[in-house]
């Protein structure tokens, strides 16, 4: 047996070889308000456990493919607790793209920095007002090409979730119905025969463009969504809901999209038909037309019900009552929060901590599929008749639309942003999908257990939140101390039962904190009888990684590891990236962007560039020197000559109730990546425009708006328009800007930023 206890974390990443002293685990149960217990005996929900049956869905619909037109035997299917491929569980983290909100020169590159952020499926809403403002006249060129997106999200070996609609939502124009459907007289959203011949000729060019790109002719498309919030905001109920959902089906495997799954989303009591229901939820209410702190959210609970009532809450919370132990399918998400946009009204800043334990918490409650909402932020497209974003009128409010957006800015605090850079959000995310990727077969084949006691009021920030994914008496455990704008206190876990007969060392629960435990679990031939750390990755099927918070990370194994037990700290944890370099799995350690290209693996930094990397290979990396040790890792550094860069205020003008400002870049000369603006101001917006014409603008949150200069050529003159902001303004903020004389309408700074690109090789 060996004991591995580590207090006191530090920034240095630590491996376990060989046997450690373990402090003595009290054995006595203690009773305190501070201490929660739980008994020897399984006091799980077992009900839930033992009704379950998992039922197959191979033979429902002909939603599996014994072969490929390629000769690939990879079968897509499932059963009521999980999706399989090729027989075997499968786990996927699905992010969403929006293809026609980005820029078509950089999604080669911006779908790698997805995979290597732990994204497998790539899901993007397909507009019909992006491909048919005018009636009859089809777009797919540019940025809209439907196709060329399939085939880089093939060529990135990933797979391409399309949401079709017709009516998508999105907060785009007329939820994406091109204006002339809104002024047709028919009854959209239903089988009403005007309606569904104009969806048929829509349908008909979509499907042509996926011709032979759909999953079973060797294609990436595994699966598509029909409708969108059907009776969220549709009012279509079921019965009628349900015929139309089966109807739009129907008609897409007639045009040849014959996918392996179909979706719909479930949440508002929406009508699913026949459709996997997927499922939402939001560390944030941006709808909400009030500028008042909102109470803590549903996604922070572990809960069986993966309804979220707060989605689209401005038209009244739809309660229902879809407890995951009854459904025949498996609990898939499509619009996990991985951000959220800012509207006029409410103007919230979003955290890798805000999504992280939602994500953690999805993870807990049994999510067999998770699916993150935006993953990629967006640039709406500008229009031949009108501007793309969602707006507030009377006709809008009548059907459920209540904000006012950007006319450009679709970012929606993404964790990769609108202009590609990968955020904080990103590398929070990365540690939750990495735990799906490298541990995910095992834990989606693993029923869910509630803690007694674990809270179903969102208010209650006192008692444990906690779940167990176990079977007999091994497996995860997850625990949750983590409420967005609501502080929680420490809580001290003494003599933890997760199953009968196993009980954990002693913790403490840190304010904030949220983590994945194992215990009793064989991982790439060592057996953990348990890990108070969080596992990462493995790395050539016998290196084990865990990440701990500081002072955290104790480890017991039974017999000696197979091979190495690393632990990380969370910021080093944050700060890794998983590829094969060198002819094995090797972890990269650095606060540059990575991921793998066709050349190899590639860097994204600024002038130096500084890597840990385990195992060591042989000879550094192109052009990279080694300056010593740290552990197991070897430490390389290169300087890189970043190309000079400028920009600084050359002219103010003042408007009626604006101020221009002009910035006169110099450069970037060279070979950069990506050169960005960070634009600190104080207003109610803040417009871009070039040679007089708006091309970005952005909502004031008190965060610097960052604006990339590489698809716009680089310019050397822009006009910075700062919109003022008055002090009795119907606005949420969390950073208030500095009013003057009950207005705000000023630029606080400017900051150029370049990145380089450094190519590490195979």
């Amino acid at each position: 047996m060996r004991r591995i206890f580590w207090s006191g974390m530090s920034a240095v990443s630590r491996v376990y070889t060989e046997t450690r002293s373990c402090l003595r685990m009290p054995r006595k149960r203690s009773i305190a308000a501070s201490v929660f217990l739980w008994g020897r005996k399984n006091l799980f929900s077992s009900a839930r456990t033992e009704s379950r049956k998992y039922r197959s869905r191979r033979d429902m619909n002909e939603r599996t493919f014994a072969k490929r037109s390629d000769g690939e035997k990879n079968m897509i299917t499932y059963n009521s607790q999980y999706f399989e491929m090729d027989g075997e569980p499968w786990f996927p983290v699905m992010g969403e793209y929006p293809y026609s909100r980005s820029d078509c020169r950089d999604w080669k590159e911006d779908l790698a920095k997805m995979k290597a952020l732990g994204v497998d499926i790539v899901s993007s809403y397909c507009c019909w007002i992006h491909h048919e403002e005018a009636e009859g006249h089809f777009d797919f060129r540019g940025s809209k090409n439907l196709r060329r997106f399939a085939k880089e999200v093939k060529a990135a070996g990933m797979y391409l979730c399309l949401r079709v609609g017709p009516w998508v939502h999105a907060e785009v124009r007329n939820g994406g119905f091109p204006d002339w459907v809104e002024n047709k007289k028919y009854r959209a959203r239903s089988n009403d025969a005007g309606y569904m011949a104009d969806v048929e000729r829509y349908f008909t060019q979509l499907c042509a463009q996926c011709a032979g790109l759909t999953y079973k002719d060797g294609g990436p498309i595994v699966a598509v969504q029909v409708e969108n919030e059907y009776s969220q905001w549709g009012v279509q109920g079921k019965g009628i809901g349900d015929e139309h959902i089966a109807a739009l089906i129907a008609l897409l495997k007639e045009k040849g999209m014959d996918v392996p799954l179909y979706f719909a989303t479930g949440w508002g009591k929406a009508a699913t038909g026949q459709a996997i229901p997927v499922w939402g939820n939001y560390c944030e209410a941006p709808w909400e037309a009030q500028t008042g702190e909102l109470p803590p959210m549903d996604g922070y609970l572990f809960t069986d019900n993966p309804n979220d009532a707060n989605i689209g809450s401005d038209t009244g919370r739809k309660e229902m009552d879809a407890t995951i132990a009854r459904s025949p399918y498996p609990y898939a998400t499509v619009e996990h929060g991985s951000g959220i946009q800012v509207t006029k009204i409410r103007r919230p800043v979003i955290t890798g901590e805000d999504c992280g334990a939602m994500a953690l918490c999805k993870i807990g409650s049994g999510v067999a599929m998770l699916g993150y909402y935006v993953f990629h932020g967006g640039i709406n497209p500008t229009g031949a008749f009108t501007s793309m974003q969602e707006y507030r009128d009377e006709k809008n409010l009548r059907a459920g639309f209540c904000c006012d957006l950007p006319e450009f800015n679709y970012d929606f605090q993404a964790p990769v942003g609108q202009y590609g850079e990968i955020r904080p959000c990103g590398r929070e995310l990365k540690l939750w999908n990495y735990l799906i990727r490298y541990f995910g077969r095992q834990i989606c084949t693993l029923p869910v257990s509630l803690f007694p006691g674990n809270p179903s009021d969102p208010n209650d920030l006192h008692a444990l939140r906690c779940a167990v994914r176990a079977r007999e008496n091994g497996g995860f455990v997850f625990f949750n101390n983590y409420v967005r704008h609501y502080p929680t206190k420490e809580k001290s876990v003494r003599s933890f039962s997760p199953v009968q007969g196993v009980t954990l060392p002693d913790f403490t629960l840190q304010s904030g904190q949220y983590c994945a435990f194992v215990f009793n679990r064989e991982i790439c031939g060592t057996r953990f009888r348990y890990a108070l750390a969080t596992p990462f990755c493995t790395l050539n099927e016998k290196d084990c990684v865990f990440w701990a918070e500081e002072g955290q990370g104790a480890i017991e194994t039974e017999g000696d590891p197979a091979g190495k037990v690393i632990l990380l700290s969370k910021q080093d944890a944050q700060n890794a990236w998983c590829f094969s370099y060198a002819g094995m799995d090797r972890l990269f350690v650095t606060d540059g962007e990575m991921y793998a290209s066709e050349g190899g693996i590639v860097l994204l930094c600024g002038k130096n560039a500084r890597l840990k990397i385990y195992p060591k290979p042989e000879t550094p990396p192109c052009g990279f020197v080694c300056t010593g040790d740290e552990g197991v890792f070897g430490l390389y550094e290169k300087n890189i000559d970043v190309p000079s860069f400028s920009v600084q205020i050359c002219g103010q003008e003042s408007g009626n109730g604006y101020t221009d400002y002009v910035l006169k870049c110099e450069g970037p000369y060279g070979d950069v990546q990506a050169a960005h603006l960070a634009i600190g101001y104080e207003g109610d917006r803040l417009e871009i425009l070039l040679d007089g014409e708006k091309v970005a603008d952005d909502y004031y949150t008190g965060k610097p708006y960052v604006f990339g200069l590489r698809g716009y050529g680089y310019p050397s003159r822009i006009t910075v328009r700062v919109c003022e902001l008055r002090q009795d303004a119907f606005v949420y903020t969390e950073y208030p800007p500095a009013f003057m004389d009950g207005r705000a309408c000023r630029l606080t700074f400017v900051r150029a930023e370049v990145q380089m690109r450094v190519l590490l090789g195979a």
